[in-house]
């Protein structure tokens, strides 16, 4: 396709399950910044069959969409949920306490500025008694929904709260969670069970990520001795970033994936903690 700037990255093919042999399918499709891929699972989101992830050098827009909506997985089958996943800068966390949903697109304006329409879309968070705004831009919506009537929109950081309120761990006073992306990274922050923090940051260096996260520490009042981390996504375990958080944190550990270790096929042989991030959604959707 004319214009299109995506590479097929990394995927991911479970040799023990085919997609004919589910009898309900469910297709989380996700778009970054300068990433987009799709999920293809059962409906629990428990057994992953495809997981397809590619890349750009531009911003993903309405040609890098429309590329990976004509991928040959995606023209199989028909399924019965198909999930949309805003994972773009475009989003804010709102106290459930203060939220008017007549305000929603200021909010968004306010911090994002308004140069871009965006159709408003609002998760109910409930289980942190926050309501996540975020827009999307309304011809990628109609393209999507075109090919998938019955598509359901939700943003990332509403399945990494829902997915993290499974995993709390009362034994971990403060708890740091970092997902990777291309040019990006997510970071969420823990103390005493409260969430302190759910906010994307763009990076082009090494010392971007490690300035950003070491601000934050020192803007909550945060212990490096005592706080645990988890990192996953496109993190090389041989970085100089990597290096980087075992020089100031303590406890850091990769979110690794024994399911995809244990299923996977896959030519490119990376590390299970790149897939982590995106194998969110399927199951907490």
């Amino acid at each position: 396709m004319q214009g299109v700037q995506l590479q097929n990255k990394f995927s991911f093919s479970n040799p023990n399950i085919s997609i004919s042999g589910l009898s309900e399918k469910k297709l989380c499709i996700e778009v970054g910044h300068f990433f987009t891929c799709f999920t293809i699972s059962d409906l629990s989101g428990k057994e992953i069959v495809d997981f397809v992830y590619f890349e750009s050098t531009l911003p993903v827009d309405l040609n890098e969409v429309s590329f990976l909506l004509n991928h040959e997985k995606l023209n199989e089958v028909t399924f019965s949920d198909v999930i949309l996943v805003h994972n773009r800068l475009e989003m804010a966390l709102v106290p459930s306490s203060i939220y008017k949903p007549e305000l929603s697109s200021i909010i968004l304006e306010t911090i994002h500025g308004d140069l871009t329409p965006l159709e408003i879309m609002v998760d109910d968070v409930h289980q942190w008694e926050l309501h996540n705004v975020y827009g999307w831009k309304p011809e990628l919506l109609s393209l999507i929904s075109s090919k998938f009537p019955q598509v359901r929109n939700i943003q990332f950081s509403t399945a990494g709260l829902r997915s993290l309120f499974k995993t709390l761990s009362f034994e971990k006073e403060q708890w740091m969670k970092v997902y990777f992306y291309k040019n990006a990274f997510h970071l969420l922050v823990l103390r005493d069970n409260q969430l302190q923090l759910s906010q994307t940051f763009n990076f082009e260096t090494p010392q971007d990520i490690i300035y950003n996260i070491l601000n934050v520490v020192d803007r909550l009042k945060l212990d490096l001795a005592s706080i645990s981390v988890d990192v996953s996504g496109l993190l090389d375990a041989n970085s100089e970033t990597w290096s980087e958080f075992n020089k100031f944190f303590v406890t850091v550990s990769l979110e690794e994936c024994p399911y995809i270790e244990n299923s996977s096929k896959s030519e490119e042989h990376l590390p299970s903690h790149y897939y982590t991030p995106f194998l969110i959604t399927p199951r907490c959707v």
